[in-house]
């Protein structure tokens, strides 16, 4: 998709945005960056450097304390636009993937380190935004066995309904 192809007003969140390469990319694409929700305070303040926020809330924090209509009420009051066009993201994906989950076992020593990170519920989170903000198109960094973990249905993280794979 080219800058030409896409409209300027098209507006986009970016979840566990880190220092902001999928904004990058969408930036470069033709969207508008209007925030980004990142825990980790170097990366957000690297992010919130090259795509200042636009949105609530603008320091860094926990997606998990985050409510959707915060973003909405600033988006509103700032754009005169009630959602956010594209939601983007890439969920912490250490435990999911084979590597990460040998590299976590190894360093704590337990075999089932993986399962209990903290971490895992946090893709849910992405789907919980997705669902309160109504965004026309959401991006979601693709992490192979985040619909089956451990040989569990998604519906143990709270997703309701079928997970595509693709």
């Amino acid at each position: 998709m080219t800058a030409r192809a896409t409209s300027p007003n098209f507006t986009v969140l970016d979840l566990f945005c880190g220092c902001g390469g999928f904004s990058l990319g969408f930036s470069r694409a033709g969207f508008e960056i209007v925030g980004g929700i990142e825990i980790d305070t170097v990366a957000h303040q690297t992010h919130s450097e090259h795509f200042p926020s636009r949105v609530a809330p603008n320091i860094p924090c926990d997606i998990q304390e985050v409510d959707a209509d915060q973003v909405t009420k600033s988006l509103c009051s700032n754009y005169g636009r009630e959602r956010v066009d594209v939601v983007i993201g890439g969920p912490p994906c250490q435990p999911f993937i084979r590597v990460g989950r040998a590299k976590l076992r190894e360093v704590a020593g337990n075999i089932h380190t993986h399962i209990e990170d903290k971490r895992v519920p946090l893709f849910t989170h992405f789907l919980r935004f997705v669902a309160d903000l109504k965004p026309l198109a959401f991006v979601m960094e693709n992490v192979h066995h985040l619909a089956s973990f451990c040989g569990r249905k998604s519906e143990r993280f709270g997703v309701q309904g079928p997970v595509p794979h693709y």
